[in-house]
């Protein structure tokens, strides 16, 4: 089962008279999708470019198991 995740933030401070100001904003992204069992390990190929993330998932021959692919 492919698991995608991904998280960001920022911080902003601005000082006045007085006082001083601090924004923090953090996000976190979290997805797990199940695929069929007919999936090849050899040709699995994950990419990202410019934000837009693309999974090729070749089909297996019968009989034939699936793992873990590497993110370029």
């Amino acid at each position: 089962m492919p698991e995608i995740s991904a998280k960001s933030g920022t911080e902003k401070e601005t000082e006045d008279e007085g006082y001083i100001r601090k924004e923090r904003q953090y996000t976190h992204f979290y997805r797990a999708v199940r695929l069929p069992t007919s999936v090849k390990e050899e040709g699995r190929t994950a990419k990202i470019e410019t934000g837009v993330l693309t999974i090729t998932l070749p089909k297996m021959e019968m009989g034939e198991s699936a793992k873990k692919i590497q993110i370029e």
